[in-house]
């Protein structure tokens, strides 16, 4: 039965070690057309010998002891790459005979997925290497919770496959939505905020996600925040690397003019 609300998980990944994953949830209900913050964004560890679970992230950020998931619609933004450069994994099964060495760091396909490089050729922002820039342990820390979820709950990874569902997991990108990593978000994105979390925490990303996983799942319904932009043409490379979902640019422009 559809759901007349959306949830909006937003994740900030850190390592398999660390206490630095950012998590925040909105709820928004259609009917209303309106969103809450269901408690406040926090930082959590993975629980020692197991992962993540959404029973579990909803009790610590939202403290919900019980959530059935199935009675909504979800989303969940995720700052982190969900896949590898196609390249990078054709080097590691010896299939790259000859490679040379590229005019730009972003232009190397075996550190730099496509959406990497359409980031950077459209925003001069270069997102983070998954090879190259020490995110390696949070892909992998991403790409085996994505994997979990998708069989435990059923979600789809978009825009890889099952884009019909209504439990879906996107990639996302906030630093496009600040000037730097500890900075405070551009307006009116800030005000969106909860007034609890503070600029240059892993809470603080994870609430910017969420509002990018809100965006996504309303689909431009809220005035503030306009719908996502995707892929032009879903191709098997990006099928396969994945892609960073971002607002407009004429959005982020009239944000950075906003400051």
């Amino acid at each position: 039965m559809p759901s007349n609300k959306l949830l909006a998980l937003g994740w900030d990944v850190g390592g398999w070690m660390g206490s630095n994953h950012g998590f925040s949830i909105i709820q928004y209900d259609y009917d209303q057309n309106d969103y809450k913050w269901l408690g406040n964004p926090v930082e959590l560890t993975i629980p020692t010998n197991s992962t993540f679970t959404l029973e579990y992230i909803f009790k610590e950020a939202a403290d919900i002891e019980e959530i059935v998931i199935d009675e909504y619609e979800v989303v969940i933004g995720i700052d982190a790459p969900l896949g590898y450069p196609i390249k990078f994994k054709n080097f590691l099964d010896g299939e790259i005979k000859e490679f040379k060495k590229p005019d730009k760091e972003i232009y190397n396909k075996l550190a730099y997925r496509e959406t990497d490089r359409h980031i950077y050729n459209k925003y001069n922002k270069k997102p983070l290497s998954a090879v190259f820039d020490r995110l390696g342990t949070n892909t992998t820390v991403a790409m085996v919770h994505v994997q979990k979820w998708i069989n435990t709950y059923d979600f789809a990874l978009i825009p890889a496959k099952n884009t019909t569902k209504n439990k879906q997991i996107i990639e996302v990108y906030p630093a496009l939505l600040k000037e730097s990593k500890f900075s405070a978000a551009y307006q009116p994105v800030r005000g969106m905020l909860p007034s609890e979390v503070k600029e240059g925490t892993d809470a603080y990303d994870a609430a910017l996600c969420s509002l990018m996983a809100l965006a996504y799942g309303t689909g431009g319904w809220l005035q503030a925040l306009p719908e996502l932009v995707g892929p032009s043409c879903i191709t098997d490379e990006i099928k396969e690397e994945g892609w960073i979902y971002y607002f407009p640019a004429e959005f982020i422009k009239d944000l950075n003019q906003k400051g």
